[in-house]
């Protein structure tokens, strides 16, 4: 006698099976390695690679932007996690505050009538010249959010001219598992607000980021650099669509099989 797949039991895997492509459980491995993204142009979220198309093979199965526009760092599952006194600020409409162009409405070049992020600690080597180095740190909570995610960007804002990013990234154990740094220069000789050298940095991983330390690195003295437009979400590989045909003939087999089986009784029954 052959064992038949119960109705309920049948439901419940084309269910589970449709879920699993939906949400990318167990399916982190479809990225291959770690993708450091940029430096882009960016004056808008429109310019995001995360929003606009230019990351293939995956859609997000959530996504977050924040741009610091209410005065504080307040999207879900992120924190600074070192001690408050290396936090950074976010600083407030002025003639030297650098926001991403369009948070203040039309792209016009200006930057000073939004808001931003500005590091407040920095390491300066003995060399003479010396160099300076500027870090944030960003880590995410995984209770809060279900997860950890995948993706992680920013844009830098302003900073000294030709200056130098790298981004580490950490798993839970504190331990950096990949990291890059971008040979093109970044900012330019302007501190008030102007956009153009404006730039978007991230990067898509195959493994969980549970933490992120962006430096900002340039020779001699100078300001802080700001940053803008921090993003961060859960990329899941695309359904494939075999795959997904499959699936569908699958669960339509098995109705099939049901009603016949059903049909079947009825009769005999009679």
């Amino acid at each position: 006698m052959r064992q038949l797949i119960p109705r309920r039991i049948s439901t419940v895997l084309c269910v589970s099976t449709l879920l699993l492509l939906e949400y990318g459980i167990g399916t982190s491995s479809a990225f291959a390695g770690v993708v450091f993204l940029g430096p882009v142009p960016y004056l808008s979220e429109r310019d995001s690679p995360f929003l606009n198309g230019d990351v293939s093979g995956g859609v997000f199965r959530e996504f977050f932007l924040e741009d610091f526009e209410d005065g504080e760092l307040n999207t879900p599952g992120v924190y600074y996690p070192l001690l408050p006194l290396t936090h950074p600020g976010v600083v407030a409409p002025s003639p030297f505050t650098d926001s991403v162009d369009g948070d203040s409405g039309p792209i016009d070049g200006d930057g000073i009538s939004g808001h931003s992020l500005r590091s407040r600690t920095s390491v300066a080597t003995a060399s003479d010249p010396p160099q300076v180095m500027w870090f944030i740190r960003f880590a995410f909570d995984r209770d809060e959010l279900g997860y950890l995610p995948n993706t992680f960007g920013f844009v830098w804002t302003d900073g000294v001219q030709d200056s130098t990013v790298k981004i580490d990234l950490f798993d839970e154990d504190s331990n950096i598992f990949a990291t890059h740094k971008y040979s093109e220069f970044f900012g330019d000789e302007f501190f008030t607000g102007t956009t153009p050298e404006d730039r978007f940095v991230g990067v898509v991983s195959d493994r969980e980021i549970f933490s992120v330390q962006i430096t900002s690195r340039h020779v001699g003295q100078g300001p802080a650099f700001e940053m803008d437009h921090l993003q961060y979400g859960l990329l899941v590989p695309e359904p494939n669509g075999t795959m997904m045909f499959l699936i569908g003939v699958f669960c339509l087999a098995l109705r099939q099989h049901r009603t016949k089986r059903q049909s079947s009784v009825a009769v005999s029954g009679r």
